[in-house]
């Protein structure tokens, strides 16, 4: 299970989530959106920044709901489904006034997004601050992840690569040493 540090200031707590504890490379949270992104670099950066914007927004509209109806009324079984209506909802929010269009496969990818469900549900025990700090942290990390892979898959079909590690397995490789990288800033 996903374990948020909890660290002595906010901003650390973002950078720590963003680089170094990355919820896509360390806990797979929305690994295979991440991975279903397109190959051009310019709808990637789109995707990749709305959702870290419907990371960050929902885990803050969940966090309230939460705190303020689920919890007082016990009913914490429900918290996954909330967290998922709201994120649907910002979704077609987010694809309405801020996309000016609405891009049917990203709207799929976005509301099925596990990302997203990790790191509200990471957060839901928290104070309102760390809270924001990890939501913040796990948008910022996505985008990250989302924008190299995407930029790392175009650079690798250029180049010539043995046919076996191809598409999915050199996504793959380079999802793993993206890991191990980041993994080094920890000590």
């Amino acid at each position: 299970m996903f374990e948020p540090p909890i660290l002595a200031q906010p901003f650390l707590t973002v950078l720590y989530l963003a680089f170094a504890n990355n919820l896509v490379l360390f806990y797979l949270g929305g690994l295979g959106t991440a991975l279903n992104v397109s190959r051009r670099l310019d709808s990637a950066m789109i995707f990749a920044i709305s959702n870290g914007i419907i990371i960050a927004l929902s885990s803050v509209a969940t966090w309230i709901l939460y705190k303020t109806s689920l919890q007082p009324l016990h009913w914490e079984i429900l918290t996954p489904l909330l967290g998922m209506l709201v994120a649907g909802v910002l979704v077609l929010i987010v694809d309405r006034f801020w996309l000016h269009r609405p891009i049917d496969q990203f709207v799929l990818l976005t509301i099925g997004n596990s990302a997203i469900i990790a790191s509200l549900l990471a957060a839901l025990e928290q104070s309102f601050t760390v809270m924001l700090a990890l939501a913040i942290g796990s948008g910022i990390g996505f985008i990250m992840v989302v924008i190299l892979l995407t930029a790392i898959r175009a650079r690798v079909e250029d180049n010539v690569t043995p046919h076996a590690t191809r598409g999915l397995a050199s996504d793959l490789l380079v999802l793993g040493l993206m890991a191990v990288a980041l993994t080094g800033l920890v000590g």
